[in-house]
């Protein structure tokens, strides 16, 4: 049991260097803020500024339904057994930039504090045909508004795929221990037992 959770950890060891090397190297920009430096190089970073002309904010909601079967004296019926509900808040900004032109971004659950005629950057990165929107900073009020999911899309873009990964060797490692005891118990008892 003890070699096969040493085998799970060694093959986790991915999953430890991307951790370790992601506190080492934090998202930064270079001095005119156009890229990523480090490990994140290969993003570009844009940035738009102006003056807030027009906001709207509005809410998507979705309803999911699961569904099962139970008996009754009739026959079968489908029944609803669980709604899941999920609510989505998108924020329109018209901004008007220096040179007057008018740009309209809709931001999704960023919940922003946003009024018209601040003055409002948008910041996100650019990789290929990527973009993610990473902060929108209010100068008015000085408030920085940011989503860490889509921080971890520039941080950790294949997070799920390594936490998949961990999760699924830990699991390979239980099955495999509880096999392996439940025939070291079969072995001990025909020996010992004679069975």
């Amino acid at each position: 049991m003890g070699g096969l959770v040493g085998l799970a950890i060694l093959c986790c060891i991915p999953v430890y260097v991307r951790t370790i090397i992601t506190v080492l190297s934090p998202l930064a920009v270079d001095a005119s803020g156009a890229a990523f430096v480090g490990r994140y190089r290969r993003w570009q970073a844009s940035t738009l500024t102006g003056r807030v002309a027009d906001t709207n904010t509005y809410s998507t909601t979705r309803t999911k339904a699961s569904y099962g079967t139970i008996q009754t004296d009739h026959g079968s019926q489908r029944v609803i057994t669980g709604v899941n509900t999920s609510t989505t808040r998108h924020d329109t900004l018209l901004l008007v930039d220096k040179a007057g032109q008018q740009h309209s971004i809709t931001l999704t659950d960023f919940h922003l504090e946003v009024f018209k005629d601040q003055i409002v950057s948008v910041c996100w990165a650019v990789r290929g045909s990527k973009q993610v929107v990473i902060a929108v900073l209010n100068h008015s009020t000085q408030r920085l508004f940011t989503r860490k999911r889509d921080l971890y899309k520039i941080v950790h873009p294949h997070g799920l795929l390594l936490g998949f990964w961990l999760v699924g060797w830990l699991l390979i490692t239980l099955v495999a221990s509880i096999a392996l005891g439940f025939l070291g118990y079969i072995a001990f008892c025909s020996y010992f037992c004679g069975y």
